[in-house]
Parts: C-alpha cells; sequence; structure tokens
C-alpha cells in the first residue's frame, strides 16, 4: 500500500523528500529532482499528495517552516511547495491541531523566532 504508514506516521512520500538532506556535500539539486521524481512514480501508484499525517498534510509541513534558512535550501523548500501544489496538494485543508491551512501557515514561512 503506497499510502501505509510506519510506526512514525510516515508514508513513502515523506521517506522520498527525506533525500532532500542526504549528502549536503553532495549537489542538493540533484537530491530535490531525485526527489521529485520518485514521488511522481509514487503519484503514479496512487499515493495520496493529501494525506494527514500528525495532524498535517505535507504541503503543511513545508509552509509551515519557521526558521529562517540559507538561499539554497530556501530555494528547495520553494520549489517542492511548488511542486506539491502543482500534483494537487491542497492548501485549503486546515491542520487538525491548529485549524490553519498552507497559506495561513506561510505566513509565518522563514521568519526567525
Amino acid at each position: 500500500d503506497v499510502n501505509a504508514m510506519n510506526s512514525l506516521e510516515q508514508t513513502p512520500l515523506v521517506h522520498c523528500f527525506s533525500r532532500l538532506t542526504e549528502n549536503t556535500d553532495c549537489n542538493p539539486f540533484e537530491n530535490k529532482s531525485l526527489c521529485f521524481r520518485i514521488a511522481e512514480v509514487l503519484f503514479s501508484y496512487g499515493a495520496d499528495i493529501n494525506k494527514i499525517s500528525m495532524n498535517r498534510t505535507f504541503l503543511m509541513n513545508f509552509c509551515g517552516i519557521s526558521m529562517r534558512m540559507d538561499p539554497n535550501t530556501l530555494e528547495i523548500n520553494l520549489s517542492v511547495i511548488k511542486f506539491l501544489l502543482e500534483h494537487g496538494a491542497d492548501p485549503h485543508l486546515k491542520c487538525s491541531s491548529t485549524q490553519k491551512n498552507a497559506f495561513e501557515l506561510a505566513n509565518s514561512h522563514c521568519a526567525a523566532d
């Protein structure tokens, strides 16, 4: 089942994007391209881009990052958000714990505390 969650409530889609932080000595943009290709394969097998895990969708997780990022990390983060939206992520779904949607979470995107 391509939408099955492990004991940490992570789906294969979440795992494919964990490569974004692997091998920081390598080209991070290469990792992003690989993640996108793996995600597209998962979508072709029925991966649910709007699956809720730990009260949030995958889009909410990327929109809700509130720490400052270096320019490369910010570019990758924003391109993942765009990729998710282009592939059907629903920005109007609300987080069950905060009742905020992706747009509302993005209001504090990359803002320092």
